[in-house]
């Protein structure tokens, strides 16, 4: 709530109920005529967990309130614990799920469009030397190191970019972004497998001591 009440510019204090904030902003919501709330990240909102489960209830008293479409988004939710249990039933009663694949570019549209993302990111970096389209060269290694993830691609992106502004080249090193674009996702990799294996670690059992 305090997230949507920032958002929204409104002043609060730290020490607001969360009713106070609930009204506050569906109120604001309902004045602005909001029509779309997205919340993305929503596969972190794990129902096995207490807060998670505060913040589920919270969601769906929000969007009673608020006469807008509510649209979540988020990764592999069906297994991250989003539809667990009596909340996650309530979760999929009132919300359609909509399954998306990874950027394709073994058709000619799925090529198509892989292409515009990529000439749109290239163009949002105002880069002064950067020829126009010239990052479509590299295309397909994009495609297939990134393993489709739009996220990790632009962050690569933009990271080169920098260099070409600190470097004054203003330019894309097109072999420079594979480079950094393979680091980011050994790296990325490495932290979900690290991540995986913390969580089928056997916890270790208490022993009380003896009288």
């Amino acid at each position: 709530m305090k997230k949507l009440a920032e958002f929204y510019a409104l002043p609060f204090s730290q020490t607001a109920s969360y009713e106070t904030l609930l009204s506050r902003v569906s109120n604001v919501m309902r004045a602005c005529e909001t029509e779309i709330v997205i919340i993305d990240d929503i596969h972190r909102l794990d129902l096995r967990y207490r807060a998670s489960e505060q913040a589920a209830d919270a969601l769906k008293e929000l969007s009673e309130r608020c006469p807008g479409t509510m649209i979540y988004a988020g990764v592999n939710v069906a297994q991250n614990g989003l539809f667990w249990g009596s909340r996650g039933e309530q979760i999929m009663a009132r919300f359609e799920t909509v399954q998306f694949d990874e950027y394709d570019v073994a058709t000619n549209e799925g090529a198509a469009v892989w292409g515009r993302v990529l000439t749109e990111l290239e163009d949002s970096l105002c880069l002064i030397r950067q020829p126009e389209g010239d990052i479509l060269r590299i295309a397909a290694e994009l495609r297939e190191i990134s393993r489709g993830s739009l996220g990790r691609m632009a962050k690569a992106i933009r990271r080169c970019a920098r260099d070409a502004i600190r470097d004054r080249s203003e330019q894309l090193d097109l072999d420079h972004l594979l480079v950094v674009l393979e680091t980011i996702r050994r790296l990325e990799d490495r932290v979900a497998d690290e991540a995986a294996q913390s969580t089928r670690r056997p916890r270790g059992r208490r022993v009380k001591a003896g009288r």
